[in-house]
């Protein structure tokens, strides 16, 4: 569990990617802190707005036999803890499941690839009900993630995307 766990840990961006082809990917950075036994907090902000993260959550990895299912669980008053501040206090927070929001990753050759366990996890995007499907490649050095989102009634991708993995990679000068 200890291998899992130190390459979900770490800060990651797609600084490359998105200077290759910022028509189609932006800058994004992604960060999961560990906060407490098998829990981390985790912070997604785009580059040019760090300070106001689009999404911040708490993971918690719990063994399944040789897999890994990682619970996401929402954060009550997000806006503290933007910058990964004042994360010793969010491990001795109650939690609240994100139900439906479970991925499983599975170990294959010298990475872990994970995936939404159900099509549980549901997301309002512009007023439309959709669940929420990912698909993941995490290693040592990298966290490879495609965020996608379907309509709950025709099942048709609304958003989410388009053109492969969002390729992000471990930063070493952030800590």
């Amino acid at each position: 569990m200890k291998a899992f766990e130190d390459c979900l840990e770490g800060h990651f961006t797609n600084v490359h990617q998105a200077m290759k082809d910022p028509s189609r990917y932006a800058h994004i950075n992604i960060s999961h802190m560990k906060i407490g036994e098998h829990l981390f907090y985790g912070e997604q902000a785009y580059n040019y707005l760090p300070s106001k993260p689009y999404r911040q959550f708490i993971l918690k990895v719990v063994p399944l036999g040789e897999q890994y299912l990682i619970e996401n669980y929402k954060i009550e008053d997000p806006k503290r803890y933007t910058g990964n501040r004042y994360l010793e206090e969010l491990a001795e927070r109650p939690l609240e499941r994100r139900v439906g929001c479970d991925i499983i990753f599975k170990p294959e050759d010298n990475m872990y690839r994970g995936l939404t366990a159900t099509k549980d996890c549901i997301v309002m995007k512009k007023g439309v009900k959709t669940y929420l499907q990912n698909e993941i490649e995490l290693g040592d050095d990298f966290y490879w993630v495609i965020d996608r989102g379907f309509d709950c009634k025709t099942n048709a991708q609304l958003w989410g995307s388009e053109w492969g993995y969002l390729k992000f990679y471990r930063r070493n000068d952030v800590f």
